[in-house]
């Protein structure tokens, strides 16, 4: 049986992203392939940090749009990655040192929709893709301010 990378793809579970995420946010570590700057230059520890529940916001962000009707295949895991960077530049040109939902939504926007393959049938629509991200923000619950430990300062 011949699996293609699609196929590994969709086995791979939210716990692997979210494994991604922890490695990638440790502030020992620099990786110069994903683009992040020497500590030199940018340093590390005052990168907009982002909470578990952001975290969990922009998995469940990326599960939506590999189960949704209209995506052949959805986003893949360095697509969350390109989510988490966005959404972290978004917070720090905002001057601030955590990420909100808010930046995660406006970073989907830009990030997400051609990273996605859509079914034949949302292909025929020109704006087919960013309407399903719309509609995926529109289902997934956001993080509340309850919920997330930066706005009460921890």
């Amino acid at each position: 049986m011949q699996y293609t990378f699609s196929d590994k793809l969709a086995a791979l579970k939210p716990s692997a992203i979210r494994e991604i995420f922890k490695s990638l946010t440790d502030p020992t570590i620099i990786s110069f392939a994903a683009g992040n700057p020497a500590a030199e230059s940018f340093p590390v520890e005052e990168l907009s940090r982002l909470s578990a529940d952001i975290m969990d916001y922009i998995v469940s962000l990326v599960e939506a749009t590999r189960n949704h009707s209209n995506v052949t295949l959805g986003v893949s895991p360095r697509g969350a990655l390109a989510l988490m960077r966005v959404s972290k530049g978004f917070a720090a040109a905002d001057d601030r040192a955590y990420v909100t939902p808010d930046d995660v939504k406006c970073a989907a926007m830009y990030v997400l929709p051609h990273r996605m393959v859509l079914s034949s049938s949302a292909k025929v629509k020109k704006s087919a893709a960013k309407e399903i991200i719309e509609s995926i923000l529109d289902v997934v619950a956001v993080p509340t301010e309850g919920e997330l430990g930066w706005y009460k300062g921890n």
